[in-house]
């Protein structure tokens, strides 16, 4: 954990941060489907959480905080930010000949790991002389479609991976 003065620390930062980065996790058309305008029941307009989309991005950001510590979510987050496969994919230095094979999966919606920078990392493999394949998975879902049970995900890894 970090070392914070007296007091919660950073709970509120933290969790409003989840807030805003789990929008990028769910499609437009996902939060859409999912909430719509949808109110809380017995919400009125003065309340601090009127839609139905506020309380769920509050209770993401509330639990969030109970399992992860701000300053090494700080830490991880930076280093995922800063992690940059496809540029050494671009450059040649990340695949050599005869290295393992390489599956690539992405989900069209997903913002985090757009599926342009796949097929990038598939296409300098298959250059460098690695067996690689790629597959999308149609989805309105975003960053979370590889939790869904029917994207056909679980197939494409066990016969990949034999």
């Amino acid at each position: 954990g970090g070392h914070y003065l007296p007091g919660e620390g950073p709970q509120t930062g933290l969790a409003i941060g989840r807030q805003i980065a789990h929008i990028s996790y769910l499609s437009s058309a996902a939060f859409d489907q999912k909430f719509g305008r949808a109110r809380v029941p017995g919400a009125q307009p003065k309340d601090s959480v009127y839609w139905q989309v506020e309380s769920y991005l509050q209770h993401q950001g509330e639990s969030f905080v109970k399992r992860f510590d701000a300053n090494s979510w700080l830490r991880i987050t930076r280093a995922v930010d800063r992690f940059d496969l496809t540029s050494r994919a671009a450059a040649g230095r990340l695949f050599r000949a005869g290295g393992p094979d390489v599956l690539a999966i992405g989900f069209s919606s997903d913002w985090l790991y757009p599926t342009s920078e796949l097929r990038m990392v598939v296409a300098a493999a298959t250059a460098a002389g690695v067996n690689a394949a790629y597959h999308e998975v149609i989805t309105d879902a975003g960053h979370d479609g590889f939790l869904l049970p029917d994207t056909g995900l679980s197939v494409r890894l066990r016969a990949f991976l034999g």
